[in-house]
């Protein structure tokens, strides 16, 4: 599918219920648009790189084994260098308060998702986000659910406290019949899938717990909390942070295979959590 490009947002409409967003992969440094002057400007390296490899790699593999009619996956994309505009942050922390470019991008970005989203419920009845991010503090991707440490390292009789159902990204999925702990660290587990494909998750069924509460975690910032948690205008909408490992998005080739992984990753975790397009299939 074409791109549009408006505002140095890059917008691909898609026709399945998943919608990839990419807040901080953009290069763009045009002088019109001021520098932020507060917040973290690091770059996430390679992620606009493998948004695009997960969008055709989920594409093709969806063609060839759902019987669906050219899927593909919505996709939007922030252009724009993180020290001009950080696209996972509400907007008076996300640019320069007065300059209207960075300002006009990021309500293009926000409304790219939420039309997004609503076309996705509209068709399927539910939509999930995966906000597509890079870390480098460790080996393994993390995956974000707005859940704490804390609350990760107690049993699974303390996840699944119905209190920490409204904080969570996933009450949408809960509200379909599922517990959070298999949703975040169960053998169909987002990480569970990721792990099968070679990839070292956490959470996980096999990385269920951090090592403290000390441990660095990027457990869901803004986009995570829009669309999985706070607002609930998207009621059937659930989200989840993707801090992808750094040395898969190392070289172009890793970038290729770790596109392919992510995407068996996430169809996987679709049909468990959703059964879509089929039936649930059977953990390995």
């Amino acid at each position: 599918k074409s791109a549009t490009m408006a505002n140095y947002i890059e917008y691909r409409r898609g026709n399945i219920p998943v919608v990839l967003a990419c807040p901080h992969g953009g290069y763009e440094h045009p002088s019109s648009v001021l520098d932020r002057t507060q917040g973290c400007f690091e770059h996430d390296h390679h992620t606009a790189e493998l948004a695009d490899a997960v969008h055709g790699a989920l594409s093709q593999r969806l063609a060839e084994h759902s019987g669906l009619d050219k899927p593909a996956p919505y996709l939007v994309k922030n252009l724009l260098h993180r020290s001009k505009l950080d696209c996972n942050r509400k907007r008076e922390d996300a640019c320069h308060p007065s300059c209207p470019l960075a300002c006009a991008a990021h309500t293009e970005y926000f409304d790219r998702i939420d039309a997004s989203v609503r076309e996705a419920i509209a068709a399927h009845g539910f939509c999930h986000v995966f906000d597509l991010h890079g870390q480098s503090h460790r080996h393994a991707s993390e995956l974000g659910y707005c859940i704490r440490t804390s609350v990760l390292l107690g049993p699974d009789s303390d996840l699944d406290h119905p209190e920490h159902v409204p904080t969570s990204s996933l009450g949408a999925l809960v509200h379909r019949g599922h517990t959070l702990s298999s949703l975040i660290r169960g053998p169909c587990s987002l990480g569970a899938h990721l792990e099968r494909q070679g990839h070292q998750a956490f959470p996980s069924h096999a990385h269920p717990q951090p090592a403290s509460d000390k441990e660095m975690y990027f457990w869901g910032a803004y986009t995570t909390w829009r669309y999985g948690t706070a607002s609930r205008a998207f009621p059937a909408c659930a989200a989840t942070q993707l801090e992808t490992a750094s040395v898969p998005r190392s070289t172009p080739e890793g970038i290729a295979a770790f596109g392919v992984a992510l995407a068996a990753a996430i169809a996987g975790f679709v049909q468990d959590a959703y059964a879509w397009p089929g039936p649930a299939s059977e953990p390995a």
